[in-house]
């Protein structure tokens, strides 16, 4: 089984003891978030895993923690995403030069196929333009030149309640779903970059044609590099659970929905910064072993 930590919450960035607690005692409890009665137990004794799959904006509260996992057999990578958007749209996010710093330094614990970094969604607005996007791109893209070999890209996917919060700032969105040639040609400018600094590029869960401009669709949840990760050979399919555009395996989420505080105004999982900062809040205020 994998675990995915996670889809629905930034588990490094905030919630790394709880985290650490629960490896401890070798188990999880998560709840379907459509059906609250429905509670499911997830060993997470590491001979019962065949990996952990990371996404954070911030794993540096987790990294005091990674040789203590190493020692335990854990098998794991990272997804870390870097965008620099404006503190309007992501607002707590980490700075520019500290995420690169902290992306540099997990690199140096595990080494760069272990820790892919993505840029998305890509919000195409009257606040990040093309230009905008293609000067950040360039700049992350050096500054992990030496720290990574692969780079995960997708279109923002405005979801009513993204919309919803997109709308409060006002901004003029382009929704690129809707622009194909215009697409194509900006993804093409991303390939590019990226190639001319040694990284390989992937889409994740596009509905448009990237291959064309050769960027392959990716896969997140990758059981091949698990599988280079812990040595051994690890039955997978594909997860039926996801859209059909995504080329994920099949895993387990470990994250709840609305505890996020990073604050991004395109984030489907937390549309409202404020109940997440509750459940942050309640978590904070419980014995951290018993929640599950």
């Amino acid at each position: 089984m994998i675990v995915s930590a996670s889809r629905r919450t930034d588990i490094p960035a905030f919630y790394s003891p709880w985290l650490i607690n629960r490896l401890e005692l070798g188990y999880v409890e998560t709840v379907n978030p459509f059906n609250a009665h429905q509670v499911r137990r997830i060993s997470l004794k590491p001979e019962e895993l065949d990996g952990i799959v990371f996404w954070t904006r911030n794993p540096r509260p987790l990294l005091r923690h990674l040789p203590w996992m190493e020692r335990q057999g854990y098998s794991y990578y990272f997804q870390v995403t870097i965008l620099d958007y404006p503190k309007e749209i992501e607002k707590h996010t980490p700075p520019l030069d500290q995420a690169l710093k902290n992306f540099i330094a997990l690199s140096e614990l595990l080494g760069p196929e272990r820790v892919i970094w993505r840029y998305d969604p890509i919000l195409l607005s009257s606040m990040t333009p093309l230009d905008y996007h293609l000067r950040t791109f360039e700049r992350i893209a050096k500054g992990l030149a030496e720290h990574c070999r692969q780079v995960m890209v997708s279109f923002v996917d405005l979801y009513p309640r993204v919309s919803q919060q997109l709308a409060k700032l006002n901004l003029e969105i382009e929704d690129l779903h809707q622009s194909r040639d215009r697409a194509l040609e900006f993804a093409a400018s991303l390939e590019a970059i990226a190639t001319s600094h040694g990284l390989r590029i992937s889409s994740c869960a596009e509905t448009l044609p990237l291959e064309e401009v050769g960027i392959a669709p990716g896969c997140c949840i990758d059981g091949r590099l698990l599988e280079k990760v812990s040595g051994r050979t690890i039955k997978v399919r594909k997860d039926p659970g996801q859209r059909p555009e995504c080329g994920c395996v099949k895993s387990v989420d470990i994250g709840s929905y609305h505890s996020c505080l990073h604050g991004c105004r395109y984030c489907y999982a937390t549309p409202w910064p404020a109940t997440a900062r509750r459940n942050f809040t309640r978590h904070q205020s419980l014995n951290v072993r018993l929640l599950p």
